[in-house]
């Protein structure tokens, strides 16, 4: 929503590049960033590839290199500021927050979020963007807001223990996962925020492991929520219907799954490994047509994660590693596909590729 504003904007400013007074604006991908987890018991360290799409290539270790010195630790979440260019990494384990800039990959900023919050800021495990304010959801069961441009502190709200996820409603409501601990049963809690109606829990039998929201950008800011399971149980995405009575409904079984476009609208791309040993299996759901169909009939064999862009959410990437061994030493992939599951170019990235996104160039037509 907010890149819709500032490209409506962005044109109003720059109508005088065209005769008929209109410029029309297109942000495209040109840089895919894959955060790799690397492996603490073979010492090698968290790192940063850089995949420059229009050139076609990979640079690997180039946070190193630029500044001398390996990652603090390995980031468990990624946002980027795609129209000014920034990376956004937070690290648990050292309550830090860092900014890192998109091109050169320079570490702008650290961010101690237990020097600005206290015990409210420790372990800083999820990010996102609400309009002006960047969201960070500690594992001491508070959100954080700040400032997106200069990351100063304005606020914390506390959301209770187990927290997983979080995710912003139309009506500015903060709602979180909660994974549930000792005797709490997992559940879905509305969270007071901006001037929002009370808080709220909705609990269901399909959340078992809730460890994941997926936002989708239509009418009523619906969103699914990816069910890691437990105790034997296949993962699945869940749908968060809204209404007068709060509704859930599993679509499929998925162990990784983004938000995307394809032809016909809005779509979930989902990855399925849950069962042992065998072919994980490519999906698109069409929100529109409430369809699955196959996206990939030959993916990754051994997939970490499926990213869609920011901005038209038509560029899907999935990494992956060589080997079903997770503590493999071995470099490894990404692919990127267009929305219609057509290879448009595959990389070698670092050791345990974990986390995807994006940068952008403006493109005036």
């Amino acid at each position: 929503m907010i890149a819709c504003c500032v490209l409506l904007d962005a044109c109003k400013n720059d109508s005088d590049k065209d005769d008929d007074g209109v410029v029309w604006i297109e942000h495209v991908v040109d840089a895919v960033y894959v955060v790799n987890a690397g492996n603490a018991a073979a010492s090698i360290p968290a790192s940063i590839t850089v995949v420059d799409v229009r050139n076609h290539r990979a640079t690997q270790d180039l946070y190193r290199t630029q500044n001398g010195n390996d990652m603090v630790s390995t980031p468990s979440d990624m946002v980027t500021a795609w129209l000014s260019k920034r990376i956004l990494v937070v690290y648990p384990d050292k309550d830090l927050l860092e900014e890192i800039d998109g091109q050169t990959l320079k570490s702008l900023k650290k961010i101690s979020t237990t020097g600005l919050f206290g015990d409210k800021g420790k372990g800083p495990r999820k990010m996102m963007w609400h309009w002006k304010n960047l969201l960070v959801l500690t594992d001491a069961g508070y959100v954080l807001s700040f400032s997106s441009d200069a990351l100063e502190a304005e606020a914390a709200y506390e959301v209770g223990p187990g927290a997983t996820a979080m995710y912003t409603t139309k009506e500015n409501a903060i709602e979180v996962l909660h994974s549930g601990q000792g005797t709490e049963a997992p559940c879905i809690s509305g969270v007071s925020f901006y001037g929002s109606s009370a808080p709220y829990t909705v609990t269901s039998e399909l959340l078992t492991n809730p460890v994941e929201y997926i936002r989708v950008f239509d009418d009523n800011y619906a969103a699914f929520i990816l069910n890691a399971g437990n105790d034997g149980k296949a993962g699945s995405v869940i749908q968060r219907r809204w209404g007068q009575e709060p509704e859930l409904l599993k679509i499929a079984d998925a162990t990784f799954a983004c938000n995307g476009n394809d032809n016909k609208g809005t779509a979930l791309y989902m990855v399925n490994t849950s069962a042992a040993g065998a072919k994980p299996t490519y999906s698109k759901y069409n929100i529109e047509t409430n369809t699955v169909s196959t996206f990939i009939e030959d993916g990754e064999k051994y997939p970490t994660a499926i990213a869609a862009d920011d901005a038209y959410r038509n560029t899907i990437c999935v990494t992956s590693r060589p080997s079903a061994d997770q503590n493999s030493t071995a470099n490894g992939h990404v692919a990127i596909y267009d929305h219609e599951g057509q290879l448009q170019g595959k990389y070698e990235v670092g050791v345990n590729p974990s986390l995807i996104g994006f940068g952008y160039i403006k493109v005036y037509e």
